[in-house]
Order: C-alpha cells, then sequence, then structure tokens
C-alpha cells in the first residue's frame, strides 16, 4: 500500500512542476532556516551558559524502590499526592 501511495505521488509531482518546485522550495526554506534558527540560539545559549566550576552542578529528582527515576518539574498523581 505504501508503495503504491509514493508511487502515486511522483506521478502527481511530475505531472505539476510548478506546484513541486514550489513546494521543494517551501520545505527547503523551512528546513534551513529551522537549522539557521537553532544553531544561532545553541551559539548563545552555549556561550551565555558557561561555567567553570561544573563538578558544583546539581540535578533535581526524585525516586522511589517501585519505579523509574522521575524529573522534579513532573507532577505527582493525585493519588501518590493524597497518600
Amino acid at each position: 500500500m505504501f508503495l503504491q501511495n509514493l508511487v502515486h505521488a511522483a506521478l502527481l509531482f511530475r505531472k505539476d512542476l510548478a506546484f513541486t518546485g514550489v513546494a521543494v522550495l517551501t520545505l527547503a526554506t523551512g528546513i534551513g532556516a529551522s537549522t539557521a534558527i537553532h544553531s544561532a540560539v545553541y551559539a548563545v545559549i552555549s556561550r551565555l551558559l558557561l561555567y567553570n566550576r561544573r563538578d558544583q552542578i546539581v540535578g533535581i529528582g526524585e525516586a522511589n524502590a517501585s519505579g523509574p527515576r522521575m524529573n522534579f518539574a513532573d507532577p505527582l498523581p493525585l493519588t501518590e499526592r493524597l497518600a
């Protein structure tokens, strides 16, 4: 079924080259812009978050014997909060 859909899509794209060109350019622009923004934000944040004493960074979480470790920000279910 997937192969039939792929062949059908290829035939439709081949039939209307203007639509195919616009679709490809739109996808390429979106992917390129997203990558550029992510790279810029990552560069700025990584410079701002430089920390010389990495051995003093602490993670906060909770764990219990019956289940996996949970992040601190995860809300507890109502039944566990009332118990």
